[in-house]
């Protein structure tokens, strides 16, 4: 009886901590991205940043601080940060985007993000396995509507745009 109960002592600290354990989503880059998709596509939440963005920065902060909607993520989605001014060429879903001085913004974070003939930061889209866009809002989202979106999204009920 003894034995029985040291045994449980000693257990207990391990389903403690394993309960305790928070997924953290994982920013991926685009070629992990195009690794990953041909592996076990899911859907993508894309986050089009800068880095002087202050709003940009409020949803990072929203995002990492919400344990559900990193659970949400970090089991049925993948989640790829994005700087728009970013100098390095980036492939993406067969084609290869740069950056354009002229604009001072990447290719890729303007074909993606421009709605309606503008780019706001931060965007955040949400693209199907096919990287068709299925949500794109300009603009903080809160973490709670955020969570809805990638709820219908993982339902297979989507919205095209905001």
């Amino acid at each position: 009886m003894i034995r029985f109960f040291i045994f449980w002592l000693l257990l207990l600290p391990v389903f403690i901590f394993s309960q305790n354990k928070k997924q953290k989503v994982v920013a991926l880059s685009f070629v992990q991205l195009q690794d990953s998709m041909s592996i076990n596509p899911k859907p993508v939440l894309l986050k089009i940043e800068t880095d002087w963005c202050v709003y940009c920065k409020m949803q990072e902060a929203q995002i990492l601080k919400n344990d559900s909607l990193q659970q949400l993520l970090s089991s049925n989605f993948y989640f790829v940060k994005m700087d728009a001014e970013s100098k390095e060429d980036i492939k993406f879903n067969g084609r290869t985007y740069s950056f354009h001085a002229v604009n001072k913004v990447h290719y890729l974070a303007e074909t993606l993000g421009t709605e309606s003939g503008k780019l706001a930061y931060p965007v955040m889209i949400v693209l199907d396995n096919n990287y068709q866009v299925l949500y794109r809002n300009h603009g903080m989202v809160q973490s709670k509507d955020l969570y809805k979106i990638l709820t219908l999204v993982k339902t297979g009920v989507t919205k095209k745009n905001k």
